[in-house]
């Protein structure tokens, strides 16, 4: 597990940071419009 887990380290990480980043703008995001309702 930890050799495998280390050869795909890198593709694992950009994958994470990527979902990661894209579920904080939606959060953001979410959070902006219902702000913004009345």
């Amino acid at each position: 597990l930890g050799q495998l887990r280390r050869e795909t380290s890198p593709e694992v990480n950009a994958i994470a940071t990527v979902f990661l980043a894209l579920s904080v703008v939606l959060v953001t995001a979410f959070y902006f419009v219902n702000r913004r309702k009345p």
